[in-house]
């Protein structure tokens, strides 16, 4: 990522926690770059970048700062909803600069199916960026008119999304942390809701046009997405680590033999992290010529996708859990 776009995501951050939401000028960053259209071709108003890059360029902005690492890519991620769209839905939603999807995917409310369309009620506590939304996005149960469920052919609850818009649902604010406070990951909720059926959609179905994550399936899209944001904020901390220890010159504190076991513990893990990061992106990129090569993931890539994604998580929080404590008081309170 430019050094620039880092520096001012950077000099924002205390602002943003502030505001608890975004800063106007990330805001305004990020619409400019596009960044909530990550997944949209340009002809649908996204942007020309393959998955593999677009993964690098969420590990980026996850090392930048908290808040922004954590709103981009949720928000962003919700434009792949747009391959399951009809053409006149996508054009009314992402043809605009400032276009903005949160949403949940809890499964505690309901929609019930009418001989038009549904009627969606319900409450979802937490919408990353919900402040910055123009559209919501939420999972339902589907229900027939007398509240029984709707099965599916092998005997499954049905379960459907629905796309609203700002002004059709009313903000909860729930969001009360004592860090991410500027993702504003407020609740949302919608009072029968009468939703038309091309506002509906089935996720991991047959896709309706191409995204710029081809034919990924949403579990690896979810996985790949969470484990670059470990990632970039495992990177951030080595980078305040390194700072603290060796330039700062807080090993100083530290006697010779302790020091000596630190240096070794840090070099160690963080080799350690980098060989787990970089086996991440060798498999994420075999897939993704895999998928250009026969337009479908096979299970065996997939598995593979998922385990190098769950395995950059957990060593992400191994590596930090064993380096933290070097740290003493002084860091816990930065």
């Amino acid at each position: 990522m430019n050094n620039s776009w880092s520096l001012l995501i950077n000099e924002l951050a205390g602002h943003s926690e502030q505001m608890g939401q975004l800063h106007p000028q990330l805001i305004k960053l990020i619409y400019t770059k596009q960044w909530f259209k990550l997944y949209l071709l340009p002809d649908w108003g996204g942007v020309k970048i393959e998955f593999p890059a677009t993964l690098r360029l969420l590990k980026t902005i996850a090392q930048a700062e908290s808040s922004t690492r954590w709103v981009v890519p949720l928000c962003s991620g919700a434009s792949w909803f747009a391959g399951f769209w009809d053409t006149n839905q996508v054009r009314r939603v992402f043809l605009r600069p400032d276009t903005c999807i949160t949403g949940s995917d809890a499964l505690s409310e309901t929609a019930i199916q009418t001989g038009t369309g549904y009627i969606v009620n319900g409450f979802w506590k937490h919408g990353t960026g919900a402040l910055h939304a123009t559209h919501f996005t939420a999972s339902c149960l589907l229900k027939n008119p007398d509240g029984s469920p709707v099965y599916s052919q092998s005997g499954q609850e049905l379960v459907r999304s629905f796309l609203s818009t700002k002004e059709e649902v009313k903000l909860v604010p729930t969001w009360a942390t004592v860090a991410m406070t500027a993702t504003g990951s407020h609740g949302f909720e919608v009072n029968h809701l009468a939703v038309m059926p091309e506002r509906s959609f089935v996720i991991n179905e047959a896709l309706k046009r191409e995204t710029n994550v081809a034919n990924c399936p949403f579990l690896q899209l979810s996985e790949t997405t969470l484990a670059v944001n470990f990632s970039g904020m495992a990177t951030h901390f080595f980078d305040l680590l390194h700072h603290h220890f060796f330039v700062q010159k807080g090993i100083d504190r530290f006697a010779r033999r302790q020091a000596a076991w630190f240096h070794q513990e840090y070099t160690q893990q963080n080799s350690e992290f980098n060989t787990c990061q970089q086996a991440f992106y060798q498999i994420v990129d075999e897939s993704w010529q895999e998928q250009g090569q026969q337009n479908y993931l096979s299970e065996q890539t997939s598995r593979q996708v998922s385990q190098v994604s769950i395995q950059l998580a957990h060593t992400f929080r191994r590596v930090i859990d064993q380096l933290f404590p070097y740290c003493g008081s002084r860091s816990a309170r930065s």
